[in-house]
């Protein structure tokens, strides 16, 4: 039997919700004018006898985990307060509904006749009912008393805990040897006999494999070793194509749309080829070899010591996966659990002053048995917690010593969920209806604790939203959450629960929170499911509809999950209509989701659901929301994000009083936000469309005093009476605001400054404003707010985007916060003058700016940046980019001290100077047609930090200068210059100790070049060569490859006469070879090819390809050997890494 503790928590939610309705002013009002009704009394008597019950909860939540007697009579009393819930909701409903309608000039009569003090049926039915709940309710009061449950018992500390961070993970107790060696594994190019070395990391549920893993993760070292780090949940369910779609996310940072798993694996091998890449394959369970076979082919195109960390509870895994041994992790001694314990449990307390609470202390981490996950979360339940007998009760309670009952749940998780306070037990226990491995956001999770009532409304400034993000810090301090590593950007943070804590939740929830995978373990659903979550098998073909075959009368919330950045859409519904209407005949539902199951309409008896607070909709084909949407007077959460067929929303929105939530993020076909939102106190939406001729007006935001978070305000140009309408949104008063975004219609027509000017100017926003982004602004000048550091001194990002008609920028250097600047779409701008550093002001100008890219400026010819040169401008910044500035000259004369990157992309006319730039370690310069030299980077003594250099498209560039490249470099690009590459013999590469990689693609201007390369061109230390776009290269020159004593890997490209490659000219340590489009390629050396080759592919060579044919092609008995060889991207033998 599970443990199912949950129901205790749970009630005292509900009991909370009965006791606020029963004293709320719509219910009362609705009640007690009824004459000799007798509602007064009988309020009066639930009343009493709800807090009497809700008195011994505390104490009936701990009794139940011994006493099942305790636990049969809470799951009694559930069904009743549920009924009760029920039963208050709907006559608060029908008073919402009774206040939209006296609201509405054709509802007052209706509203008056409603409020008559006539006793009627439906009046009778109510008492009835009531008098039928409080008869169960005293009937569990008098039962209380045989089960003695007490009221006066010390109750578990429900002091919520200050708000922290999350607790740093950077530390790793006990583990310093295995760190060390696993650091010094991954910065080492030669490991093993592989090119790619897949490293595991094996042990037990809660031993630290994860921690340990990110530890190496961040360490400083291993960030500068690689140019490319992916961190990726695998799950137990694993499948290749999903786990393929979250590698190519993570590792591109964009979501995937791929449905084929080829082309998922071509996407993924082209972004990792040639690049050293470190990929965390976290949590692997799978044990069948040709799953391995076939995910790890993307990444043998990886450079040279690329690594792979694989963290599994299988040794089975290990040995299927691994290149060399795996690194067992045994539990920690007894000293390096204290350290851990004392960390998280401190709270800054010094244990050595206290050597009672050091004793307990220990006794607790001893019962831990080694394992860090328990060490971390009973720590976190004692942190900030000083009561010597609180610690003791916990070391001596009787849920160490309860039963296993076969689901291995850990005691100290147990115990640690049962010292929970009742606040976080709910909301904790909630959470069951995720699968493993789900990854989730912080706001995501705490709008279902809201929905569903779970968290606590607040007294005085603070809101709910606020409540519920302690809860969360609280469950997340305590490792009950774990924060994703991830790619991810804009500071979006994302969680998951560790396997074990979902399996306490689980165990904890029993039937009450279910969580189904298709039509699997739909036997544990039935009539005592109140929440259930439905995860879709989109990559299973046999996968077609949602059955609803089950019986859940009580169910409260239906959510449809899947993890977003996994599965692409689906053409067709997941659900039939019919099964559509048969949820919606769930009249208890609270919490509502279809997201992403492809349903493109609502039947109008969505209306019908009287209790519902959160509908999602999100990423469907809906088109047009019944209008019955209106009637759902208690919805407080309406999400349509990506709803792109989405036309209208229902024009009576307004009435829904209690909505906080629209979320109308990409509803592209979306016109307008309706009319009269501002009558809804507590709306939150987070875009604002102003309307032309109908729909709601830009002055409706000064009443939407709730707005937080980020607000995106589209179709200004629809704003008519610039000082009537503008002036009154108010949005100074919107401290809650982080991110605002203005935007303006480019093919409005809107023109000159008159309109977009005096409009801007009446948005001036709040200081704590943190992004800023204004799109299509159709005003030649800027309002005097941006730029103004006392108005928006706490912005860290700018962004300014189509902005077709402006001559000028702002003074954007006065912002000290400043970290992010684009700019972008100038169409007119000409300068980049002192003006947008602040007109000689004596802040010093971008004191904090790390990252400035500007693009697609087609008139920007010149940046006056001399001029602020002595006044110490960009002394952060890392990063320059400037993207298809066809006639910008520049004058990048600056000084910038810890700028690491510099690209400068179809920049035609530029051919100036470049910055003094000390700290550069890669420059990339692409389609500068007038660049004709590069002297800057010729001060080797200067640009000793330079790692990576790219020069394409640059046809005027002849030669590097007299002085030579840095000797830093270790990568080298040169394409399409055909100038440089002629004079490729001055080039000095040999005096060059760190180069291990170049590329030379030649083209037009080349044509001369018959053998490649010559000898002492290139330097010894290249690990990696790539020769494309020869047109005349007839041979491999083999006394120029022979020089090359380290080289792994050879890509020969595009050589349409190549026809020979003499005896003997691969150095015998290469690994990879590979020729692409070389239709003449047919003489291969007689002697064969290196032993050492692994890998040897080629493609649109087919004179080669009829050598190779295996058994019958004459050469193939030269190349058998070779693991892993593709002819026309055909595996012939399977691949070894």
């Amino acid at each position: 039997m599970a443990i199912e503790m949950v129901v205790g928590a749970f009630l005292s939610s509900y009991f909370d919700f009965v006791l606020e309705k029963i004293a709320s002013s719509p219910v009362l009002e609705f009640l007690t004018g009824k004459k000799d009704s007798g509602f007064d009394g009988l309020l009066r008597k639930l009343k009493t006898t709800f807090l009497c019950l809700a008195a011994v909860l505390v104490d009936a939540d701990q009794k139940q985990v011994t006493n099942p007697l305790v636990k049969e009579w809470l799951d009694e009393l559930q069904d009743a307060v549920d009924d009760a819930e029920d039963l208050f909701g709907e006559i608060e409903y029908d008073a919402l509904k009774l206040k939209a309608e006296a609201d509405s000039s054709t509802g007052k009569r209706k509203a008056s006749e409603f409020f008559s003090s006539i006793f009627n049926s439906t009046d009778q039915e109510r008492k009835t009912k009531m008098e039928e709940i409080l008869e169960k309710l005293e009937h569990f009061e008098k039962q209380r008393y045989m089960l003695d449950l007490k009221e006066d018992i010390r109750k578990i500390p429900s002091r919520r805990q200050p708000s922290t961070s999350l607790v740093d993970e950077s530390e790793v107790y006990g583990r310093d040897d295995e760190k060390d060696v696993l650091r010094k594994t991954l910065l080492s190019d030669e490991v093993g006999s592989e090119k790619i070395c897949v490293i595991p990391i094996v042990g037990m549920g809660g031993i630290g494999k994860t921690t340990l893993a990110q530890a190496v993760y961040n360490d400083d070292k291993v960030e500068e070793y690689f140019e490319l780090k992916s961190w990726v949940c695998v799950s137990e369910e694993f499948d290749v194509r999903e786990v393929m779609k979250t590698v190519y996310e993570a590792v591109t940072g964009e979501a995937c749309f791929f449905k084929h798993l080829d082309r998922l694996q071509v996407k993924i091998r082209d972004t990792l080829r040639g690049k050293k890449f470190l990929i965390i394959l976290d949590d692997v369970w799978n044990e069948d070899p040709d799953f391995w076979n076939m995910m790890r082919l993307p990444f043998k195109e990886g450079a040279q010591g690329s690594k792979i960390i694989v963290t599994t509870r299988s040794k089975k895994v290990a040995s299927i996966m691994r290149t060399v041994e795996p690194r067992f992790l045994e539990v920690l001694k007894d000293e390096a659990c204290w350290k851990l314990f004392e960390k998280h449990a401190s709270g800054g307390e010094d244990f050595t002053l206290n050597p009672d609470l050091e004793r307990i202390g220990r006794e607790i981490v001893e019962k831990c048995k080694g394992l860090p996950l328990a060490v971390k979360t009973l720590a976190g339940l004692l942190r900030f917690t000083l009561d010597i007998g609180e610690w003791r009760r916990i070391a001596e309670s009787d849920v160490w010593d309860l039963p296993d009952e076969g689901n291995n749940i850990l005691p100290a998780l147990r115990l640690s969920y049962y010292y929970l306070p009742s606040h976080l037990k709910k909301c904790f226990a909630y959470c069951s209806i995720f699968p493993k491995d789900y990854v989730f956001e912080k706001e995501e999770l705490i709008k279902l604790w809201m929905a569903e009532n779970l968290v606590e409304h607040p007294r005085g400034q603070r809101t709910i939203e606020d409540v519920g993000n302690e809860y969360f810090k609280d469950l997340a301090s305590r490792s009950f959450f774990q924060q994703l590593m991830t790619n991810y950007k804009y500071g979006i943070f994302r969680f998951v629960m560790h396997d074990l804590m979902v399996d306490l939740a689980k165990s904890i929830s029993g039937k009450y929170c279910r969580h189904l995978l298709e039509s699997k373990n739909s036997d544990e659903i039935g009539t005592k499911t109140r929440h259930l979550s439905l995860s879709m098998d989109w990559h299973d073909p046999r996968s077609k509809r949602f059955n609803y075959d089950f019986e859940v009368p009580y169910l409260r919330t239906f959510l449809v999950l899947r993890n977003t950045w996994r599965y692409p859409s689906l053409g067709e519904a997941y659900f039939s209509e019919e099964e559509v209407k048969n949820l919606l005949k769930l009249k208890r539902l609270r919490v509502l989701s279809f997201k992403y199951s492809g349903i493109s309409e609502l039947p109008n008896t969505i209306g019908e659901l009287r209790h519902l607070r959160s509908l999602d909709l999100s990423h469907t084909s809906i088109k047009k929301l019944p209008e019955s949407v209106s009637l759902l007077f208690n919805l407080e959460m309406l999400m349509l994000c990506g709803c792109k067929d989405l036309k209208t929303l229902p024009k009576d929105i307004h009435h829904l009083i209690k909505l906080k939530y629209l979320d109308i993020r990409d509803c592209y076909s979306l016109e307008k936000t309706p009319s009269h939102v501002s009558k809804i106190r507590s709306f939150q939406t987070n875009i604002f469309i102003v309307g032309k001729d109908s729909g709601a007006k830009i002055g409706e935001l000064r009443e939407l005093s709730s707005l937080r978070g980020e607000l995106s305000v589209k179709h200004l140009e629809n704003v008519v009476n610039v000082k009537d309408e503008s002036d009154q949104a108010n949005l100074k008063d919107k401290k809650h605001l982080e991110q605002l975004r203005l935007e303006w219609n480019n093919d409005s027509g809107i023109k000159g400054s008159t309109d977009g000017k005096g409009v801007l100017d009446m948005l001036s926003p709040s200081i704590a404003l943190k992004e800023l982004e204004i799109i299509g602004y159709p005003g030649t000048t800027f309002s005097n707010w941006v730029g103004d550091g006392s108005l928006i001194g706490n912005i860290v990002y700018v962004e300014l985007s189509n902005c077709r008609n402006c001559l000028s920028l702002p003074p954007l250097g006065q912002l000290l916060s400043l970290k992010i600047l684009i700019i972008s779409g100038f169409d007119k701008l000409e300068t980049v003058g002192p003006e947008f550093y602040g007109n000689g002001s004596v802040v010093k100008p971008f004191p904090s700016l790390e990252s400035l890219e500007f693009s697609n400026m087609s008139s920007w010819k010149t940046w006056a940046s001399t001029q602020v040169e002595d006044a110490g401008a960009f002394e952060k910044l890392k990063v320059l980019q400037i993207v298809d500035c066809h006639d910008f000259i520049g004058d990048l004369s600056l000084s910038l001290p810890s700028l690491t990157t510099l690209q400068l992309i179809s920049c035609k006319q530029f051919g100036s100077s470049l910055p003094k730039m000390p700290c550069v370690s890669e420059l990339e310069f692409w389609g500068c047609e007038k660049l004709v030299s590069l002297s800057d980077i010729g001060q080797s003594h200067v640009l000793t930090s330079l790692s990576s250099l790219t020069i394409s498209g640059c046809p005027e560039m002849e030669t590097f200068p007299g002085g030579g490249l840095p000797f830093s470099l270790s990568r080298l690009y040169i394409s399409n210059c055909p100038k440089l590459i002629t004079s490729r013999m001055t080039w000095n590469l040999q005096s060059l100790p760190a180069l291990t990689s170049l590329t030379i693609e030649a083209g037009v201007g080349n044509e001369d070049v018959e053998s490649f390369p010559e000898q002492g061109l290139l330097p010894p230390t290249l690990t990696e060569l790539r020769i494309s776009g020869f047109r005349q290269l007839r041979a491999l020159d083999k006394n120029g490859l022979q020089q090359l004593p380290c080289l792994k890997q050879l890509h020969i490209r595009r050589c349409p006469e190549l026809q020979t490659i003499p005896e003997e000219a691969f150095p015998p340590s290469l690994e990879k070879l590979d020729f692409y489009d070389c239709p003449k390629l047919q003489r291969m050396p007689e002697e064969g090819l290196p032993t050492s080759l692994k890998n040897f592919e080629f493609f649109g060579c087919p004179l080669l390809s009829e050598m190779c044919l295996p058994e019958n092609g004459e050469y193939w008995s030269k190349i058998r050997h070779i693991p892993n060889i593709r002819i026309n991207r055909v595996r012939i033998k399977p691949c070894n890494l």
